[in-house]
Parts: C-alpha cells; structure tokens; sequence
C-alpha cells in the first residue's frame, strides 16, 4: 500500500470504513477476471475529503471495478484518470499534475456507462520547510496545485506583506484580530467552507511564538467577465416565517446562478442576522449558514452588519467595539479585507463602529474607524493603476436618498479613493433603494432581501420594503472595466422594475383599511396616510421605479399624447395597506413604518378611463414596459 495514501487516509474520517488499517491493499494487479459486458459497482466509498499530492496513488473501496475504467472527477475543470484494481473491493487511481484543490463529484465511466460515485473536498499538499526569520512570526507559502505563487499579498488587518518567487511569505503580526488573509489575486480562488470562500485563517498561538499557515488556492475560470450578486440585509431571527420566506429567496438566486455563463459570486451587505434573536430564538450565525448554505455553487465573501455585532443581553454586555465581533470573526471570518475578481479589486469595509458602554446601551456610530482608514491606504497602495475599478462593501451607506452625507466621516471615507476613477459602493442598512451618483464615485444603498424585516410576507403575502420596492438583491456584471448592475426582485423577473397606481382607485381611510383600530391608530395611520387617505378624481398616475436614477428615462404616452412626469417624494401606498395599516388594525406597534420614496414619479391623464402607455429606461437601454389600462383598482391581491 503507498504510505501517503495511508498518511491520507488517517487524516480523513470518512476513510474509517475502509479496513486498510489491518489489512495491507497492494496495487498489483491481480489476474484479470473473466471480462462482464455490464457495469456492476458496488461498495463504493469517496471520502468528504481527500488530503494528496500530485503523482499519489489513492486507493477507494469499491467492487465490480475493472482495470482501464475511467474515474471522472468534475469541478471547474473535468479530469479523467485511468482506474487500476489491485484486488476485488478496491481501486487505485494516481493524481494527476492537473488535478487541482476544490470540490468535485466524481464519477466512473466503462464504455458509454456513467456512474456517480460521490462528492469531494480535494486538497492538494505541498511540502516544503520554510525556516523561521528573526523579527516575524506568521510565515508560509501560498500555492496552486502544489506550485507557489510569487506576488500574492496578505494581511493580518494591519500590516501586509507578499510572497516570493517561491510563493513564501512572512509577516510581524500583532495577532490582534486571531487571524491573516490571502488578498486573492485575479484568476483564483479559494476554498469554499460552505458558501465562504477560505482566504483566512486563524492564529492561535502566542505572540512570540511562529506559526505556519498556508493558502491553497485554485485556478479559476477566466474571470475577465463575471457575475457579483450583491444580497443587501437579510435578518433571519427564526421569527416572522423568515425561514420560510427566505427558502423562495434561495431559490430565486439558484436560478440566477445556474442561468450564469460567466464566474458568479456574491458579497452580503451586512445583518445577515439579528443580534437580539441570537437569544431570544436561539437563532445565530451556525443557523444562517446552514440555512444560506442551500445556495448552490456560489461563494458568498460577507460584509458585517450593525446586528452582526454583539451587543450582549442580561448584563453581559461588552464595551465598546472590538469585543462585539469575537462571533463574528470565529464564524465568518475578517470584518474587512479586500480581494480580486477580474479586473476589478474588491474591499469589504466595517462602517458600524460600537460605542456600549457596558450597559446594554446597543449604540453604535456609523463611521469608518482610524484603523481601517489606515488599512485601506495600505491596500489601495498596490494598485498602481488609477483606472482599475474598484468596489467597496459596506453595511451603511454613504449619503442618504436626500443627498445629505450619512456616516460622521463620509467625506474622509470618500477621499482615501481620491485618484481612482471608477469607484462603486454598495451598501445596506436602510431596507430601501437610493442611488448618490457623484460621477467617480457611486453608492448604491441597495434594498434589502427581507424587505421590511420580513414583515409584509408574513402579514399579506407580499415581500415589499418601507420604500415599496419589493424585496430582493442586485446583479452586478462585469465585462472587464465595464460594469452594469440591476435590480431583481425575489420572484420577479429582472424585467419588474416599476409599479404604477391609478390614484383615483385609492383610499385609504381608516374606516376601510384599520376598522378595528382604537382611536388613537386611527389617527395615527390617518396622519400616515394622508396624501391617500381621501378619494380622489384628480386623474393622477404614480409610478414607483424601484432602482431609478438620474439616467434613467420615462415615457409616458395617453392616446398618442406624451404626458410629463414629475418627481414626488411620498409614502408608497401598497407598502402602506401591506405592513402599517395591518399593525395598526391588530393595534400592535408599527415599528418599521412606511417611509418616504425618492423614486416615484407622477403623472396627469386626462381622464379617469385612458390607457398609459408606459416605457422606462435605464442607463445600459434595458426597457421596461406596461400598459396601464384604466381604471387600475388598488387591492393588496391585484398586485
């Protein structure tokens, strides 16, 4: 038997069914059998993960096989290898030089017949000794397939460093945050554990003492064209049906991901979770990823969120902000770091800076803190070019909807990226959708998946957001420096970009839509409601476009006749009957009220029974289309 293979197999527990501890499994080959024209297998067993090198001969358990059968192992690329049979319950294959670490089915193939064998995890070692050098304490290589790559950079979230010609590096780390991260360099990619791809790992010893650590990376497909979903606030708490809801959600974006031609990935935008449930509902980040894990073949890079951040319950509280991420780093990871798709470079930033003080206060500040600050002109002084796009995550937006800075330091964040052409933000935190388009820069504050904390789906059936967008994510693609992003609401085609009200079909008066309301509801949803709350005859049409911006375009044609549409800033009113009226109706708290839109648009008709012809279009030409017959009657079901 080769020992490495049986190095391998200590180290992979799904091996322990296979008695090769006792019994010793030469690959000699045996005298053929009498040749069978069927394909029978049995006994198979792939491990979930398999540690090799490349020219290792491994051994599976497996009967029925014959030598010269084909193994298949399927991931970014398709390997074949030729199968020997060293007795009747196994066979051997040799790993291959291109034969590189990821996942991978694998399959056996005799003539036309193909068969599954399993899945598995393969990590391809790398053995080299790298002595200690005075003055650092993290060291090690990085390397694809078993070959170092020069150049690579990595941080600890303060220093960086890169590797070598031989892919060697090594870095005097404070080992204040517990790990180090791989910047992935374009045309790579790392590991998935789960959905998150592996380009950190943690340090666990002491500050004097040197610690190893490698990254295995893998050859990516071309990446000059790819694919970045971009999921804004999630919230799952176990509360609201939002498990349930969020299954519609997952597959809506597996249907994305596999209608994709080109490498796909996607970056959260924070609260994937919500701090107060981690107790209350014993809901917290094992349970999201499992639950996000249902997503199929797509790595998730994640952004932290102000619920991410824990705030502590029943006099555990911690002070300040560093110790409110301790669950979060263990979890999932760096709070910011950066990385490479195509030719675009990535940052994931932490603008949630945590002020408790100690006693259950939950206050916080929306700012990027000095230390990141430090960090980024560090990061962004490996890019020499000024013109390579760069994209930049992060759970609070820079500006808000009435253009009005919204972090304490917006204008310093701005300006660490002053030089650089083409710089896109996306962010979260307000469940709305508002673009601030500054020409070199642009911040995309974009909605939220659970829309109104999951609200309107449990109430109605209806996924909408305080804004009256529906709720959803958005798809960003990149055809080398050139980009182009839109915006698709979970069970909705990409084509759904607006929806129009004919206002003289709405009234919502408490008497029709909170008749059980006590009085003091009543007034209050009347106030609410009060652009709406009375019938109308004034022949107005609303159209709310979810994503709109400056650049966008609106046609609004009666009878041949281009009627002018003007901005109104107001309450979406589906949002309004779909979450406020429902509360106020049961006289529960309203807390995530309906707030004011800054994309929707009004028209005049000149009659109350006229069809619209209505045409949008946004800045890449996509058009978007209806035929608004008249009269459209406002009801939560004809929406």
């Amino acid at each position: 038997m080769n020992h490495h293979f049986f190095r391998a197999l200590v180290k992979t527990a799904a091996f322990a069914c296979i008695a090769l501890a006792t019994t010793l499994v030469s690959c000699t080959k045996p005298t053929p059998e009498t040749p069978k024209d069927e394909f029978n297998i049995s006994g198979v067993s792939i491990p979930a993960n398999i540690s090799t090198r490349q020219g290792e001969v491994l051994t599976f358990l497996g009967k029925g096989f014959k030598d010269g059968d084909i193994i298949i192992f399927t991931g970014i690329e398709t390997i074949e290898m030729s199968a020997s049979v060293p007795d009747a319950t196994h066979f051997c294959i040799t790993v291959p030089a291109n034969l590189t670490s990821g996942p991978y089915k694998v399959s056996a193939k005799r003539g036309t017949v193909v068969k599954t064998l399993g899945t598995t995890n393969v990590t391809i070692s790398i053995e080299i000794e790298i002595p200690d050098k005075p003055g650092t304490n993290v060291k090690g290589i990085v390397h694809a397939g078993g070959v170092g790559l020069e150049g690579v950079i990595l941080s600890d979230g303060y220093e960086f460093t890169q590797t070598d010609k031989t892919g060697v590096y090594y870095l005097n780390s404070e080992k204040k945050h517990g790990y180090i991260f791989v910047i992935l360099p374009s045309g790579y990619e790392a590991q998935l554990d789960g959905v998150i791809p592996k380009t950190f790992h943690y340090l666990n010893a002491s500050l004097e003492t040197t610690e190893r650590v490698d990254f295995e990376l893998t050859k990516a497909k071309d990446q000059t064209n790819h694919r970045v979903l971009i999921f804004g606030d999630m919230h799952l708490a176990n509360r609201n049906q939002d498990r349930s809801q969020f299954s519609t959600f997952v597959g809506d974006v597996n249907k994305t991901v596999s209608s994709s031609t080109v490498p796909t990935y996607a970056i959260t935008l924070g609260d994937m979770t919500w701090d107060l449930y981690w107790y209350d509902n014993a809901y917290e980040f094992a349970n999201y990823l499992a639950d996000v894990s249902k997503i199929e073949k797509l790595p998730i890079f994640h952004t932290i969120g102000n619920h991410d951040h824990e705030m502590g319950k029943s006099g555990a509280y911690p002070v300040g902000d560093f110790d409110t991420v301790v669950k979060y780093k263990r979890a999932l990871g760096p709070t910011y770091y950066s990385f490479n798709i195509g030719q675009v470079h990535y940052i994931v930033l932490d603008d949630i800076y945590c002020t408790n003080n100690g006693t259950g206060s939950r206050t916080y500040r929306e700012e990027l803190a000095l230390e990141q600050q430090d960090w980024v002109k560090k990061d962004l002084s490996y890019i020499t070019d000024k013109n390579t796009p760069i994209v930049v995550t992060g759970h609070a937006p820079l500006w808000n909807p009435w253009d009005t800075a919204n972090l304490t330091n917006t204008t310093t964040t701005v300006n660490l990226f002053n030089g650089f052409t083409n710089v896109d933000f996306y962010t979260g935190h307000s469940h709305i959708i508002a673009n601030t388009d500054k020409g070199w820069i642009y911040d995309h504050n974009a909605g939220a998946v659970c829309a109104t904390w999951w609200w309107t789906g449990a109430l109605v059936k209806k996924h909408i957001a305080q804004d009256g967008s529906p709720g959803g994510y958005m798809i960003v693609d990149y055809t080398g420096r050139n980009h182009k992003w839109q915006f698709k609401g979970t069970g909705f085609d990409t084509s759904y970009q607006f929806r129009t009200y004919d206002r003289n079909q709405i009234e919502l008066s408490a008497a029709k839509w909170c008749p059980n309301a006590n009085d003091t509801n009543k007034a209050t949803w009347e106030n609410l409601a009060t652009k709406w709350k009375d019938k109308s005859t004034a022949n107005e049409v609303y159209i709310n476009i979810f994503n709109w911006d400056p650049e966008w375009t609106i046609e609004v044609t009666e009878n041949g006749k281009t009627l002018t549409a003007t901005k109104e800033v107001c309450k979406d009113p589906l949002h309004l009957v779909t979450y406020s009226a429902q509360r106020y109706n049961k006289n529960a708290t309203a807390t995530f009220e309906t707030t004011s839109s800054y994309h929707i648009f009004k028209v005049t008709a000149s009659a109350a029974n006229t069809t619209l012809e209505i045409k949008v279009k946004d800045q890449f030409g996509n058009v978007y289309t209806e035929s608004m017959a008249r009269p459209k009657a406002f009801t939560i079901d004809n929406y």
